[in-house]
C-alpha cells in the first residue's frame, strides 16, 4: 500500500514472535489484494475500470459501507470518491505541475459517493453500482483497516504486546514492558524531529500532513490531501494528529480533521467519543481536543 510496514513484537519465545508477524503480514497483503486500488488484483481496481459496476464480496461491501458512513459523519470532508481528481497530481515527477480547472472542472462531476450505489443485499449477493464513471481511492482508510486486521491476527496468535506501524498509520496493543508505548508524531516542517510524543496504551494513532506526498511548484505546496469540494489541496493544516479506538477511525478521522481545518476539525473531533487530536494549522499553531493533553508523555519544541 505504499508504504512500509513496522511490526514490534513482544513474546516470550523468538519463533513465536515471528510466526504471528508472517500471519499478520499474510493478512496484510490479503487486505492489500483485496481493496487497494493501486493493485490490479484487486476489487477496488476491478470496480474503478468497470463501466457501471461489479458484484463484491461481503468484506468489501462492508468496508466501503463504512466509508460512507464516515462521508455522512465528517460532512464530506473524508471521501473515498476522489480518485478521478487525484489522478490530475502527479506526485512522483520532479517537475509536477497541479491541474489546470477546467481540468478540475471537468473531474469534479465523477465525484461525490451519491453517485455510488449499495443496493441491500440479496441472497449473500452484494453489489457495487455507479451512476457516472466514479473512481474510489481508499488511501485514508485502507491502511488503518489492515493495521486493524493485523492486529486481529497477532491477536489470534496469543501476543498480547505490540505495535504494527504502515506509514504511520499505527496501533498499540498492550504496553511495553508495563509502560505504555511512546509514539512520537513528526514536526510537519522539520523531517527529522517530532513535535510531541504520546502515550498509548490498546490504542491506535494516524497523522495527515501536507509533507508527506507533495510537489512544489512556482513556489506553492501541492500535497495529496484534497479537499474533495473543490479538487484542491486542503490549505488550512499543516497536519492532522488522530488517538482513537481503531486504527481505521484514526486513519480517516486525521484525514478529515486535516480538510476542516483547526475551528472545524477540533469541533468534529470533540463530539465522536473516545478520538482526541491535535492539528497544526497552516501558521504551524497547534489545536487541541479537550482530552488530547491527558496522552501526552514528552514536550519537544
Amino acid at each position: 500500500m505504499d508504504c512500509a510496514i513496522e511490526f514490534t513484537v513482544v513474546a516470550k519465545d523468538r519463533s513465536v514472535a515471528r510466526s504471528a508477524m508472517q500471519k499478520a503480514q499474510n493478512e496484510l497483503e490479503r487486505i492489500e489484494s483485496l481493496l487497494w486500488q493501486g493493485n490490479s488484483s484487486s476489487t477496488i481496481f476491478k470496480f474503478n475500470r468497470s463501466a457501471s459496476g461489479i458484484m463484491v464480496d461481503r468484506e468489501t461491501f462492508a468496508f466501503i459501507s463504512r466509508a460512507k458512513s464516515y462521508a455522512q459523519m465528517t460532512a464530506g470532508a473524508f471521501d473515498i470518491s476522489i480518485q478521478n481528481v487525484l489522478e490530475l497530481y502527479d506526485f512522483n515527477r520532479h517537475d509536477a505541475v497541479p491541474p489546470t480547472d477546467e481540468a478540475l472542472h471537468e473531474k469534479l462531476p465523477l465525484t461525490g459517493l451519491a453517485n455510488l450505489e449499495l443496493p441491500a443485499p440479496e441472497d449473500h449477493c452484494y453489489g457495487m453500482r455507479k451512476k457516472n464513471d466514479i473512481g474510489l481511492a481508499v488511501g485514508g482508510i485502507a491502511k488503518g483497516y489492515a493495521v486493524d486486521r493485523a492486529i486481529h491476527t497477532l491477536r489470534a496468535c496469543g501476543i498480547k504486546h505490540a505495535v504494527v506501524n504502515a506509514g504511520g498509520d499505527l496501533y498499540c496493543l498492550g504496553n511495553k514492558f508495563g509502560k505504555s508505548w511512546r509514539v512520537g508524531v513528526q514536526h510537519p516542517r522539520k523531517p527529522n524531529e517530532v513535535i510531541k510524543v504520546v502515550a498509548l496504551k490498546d490504542q491506535a494513532i494516524a497523522t495527515s500532513g501536507d509533507y508527506q506526498r507533495y510537489f512544489i511548484h512556482q513556489g506553492k505546496r501541492y500535497h495529496h490531501i484534497l479537499d474533495p469540494l473543490s479538487g484542491k489541496p486542503a490549505r488550512s493544516s499543516q497536519s492532522a494528529t488522530v488517538i482513537a479506538e481503531t486504527t481505521e477511525q484514526a486513519d480517516v478521522l486525521a484525514t478529515a480533521a486535516f480538510v476542516l481545518g483547526s475551528d472545524r476539525g477540533i469541533r468534529l473531533l470533540n463530539e465522536i467519543t473516545d478520538a482526541e487530536g491535535m492539528i497544526i494549522d497552516a501558521e504551524g499553531r497547534k489545536h487541541y481536543t479537550e482530552g488530547f493533553l491527558a496522552f501526552i508523555a514528552e514536550e519537544k519544541q
